[in-house]
């Protein structure tokens, strides 16, 4: 299964990097994490194991995030550890005066009626991944009003 959901923001690609690469800036943009706190290795550095309060659904959920690739100001990637085994990246670039972000999911496919369940999923991760890079617009705009 994989989700692929792309937007624009008006930043610059280093200022969006700055906070897709820092997992610890998750709750001010991604709605359903509730907090993140580093778990072992260097912030921002990969090998850096994460672990996010996510709330789905009225569910509290623990996700174990490691940092897997780092290539300033271009791309993230993130491997989801638990609750499912996935990898995630978010790229970032220049577009216009601003910077358009993309973010892909890849979890393995089980196969049969799971395949349905996962089609449904990823249609969830999508809508809140297209919510999510609204968030970001948001916040950007934000900081770059405060300077």
């Amino acid at each position: 299964m994989s989700v692929r959901v792309s937007g624009l923001v008006d930043a610059t690609p280093e200022a969006a990097f700055a906070v897709v690469s820092d997992p610890e800036q998750d709750p001010l943009w991604r709605e359903t994490v509730q907090a993140v706190e580093l778990t072992s290795g260097d912030a921002r550095a990969v090998g850096a194991v994460y672990t996010a309060h996510v709330e789905v659904m009225g569910r509290k959920v623990d996700a174990d995030v490691r940092l897997v690739s780092l290539d300033p100001p271009r791309t993230v990637g993130y491997s989801l550890i638990t609750p499912v085994r996935a990898s995630a990246t978010y790229t970032v670039e220049p577009e216009g005066t601003g910077a358009r972000v993309t973010f892909e999911l890849d979890m393995q496919s089980s196969g049969g009626m799971a395949a349905v369940r996962e089609r449904v999923i990823a249609g969830f991760i999508a809508k809140g991944a297209e919510r999510d890079l609204r968030s970001l617009a948001q916040l950007l705009a934000s900081q770059q009003a405060e300077r």
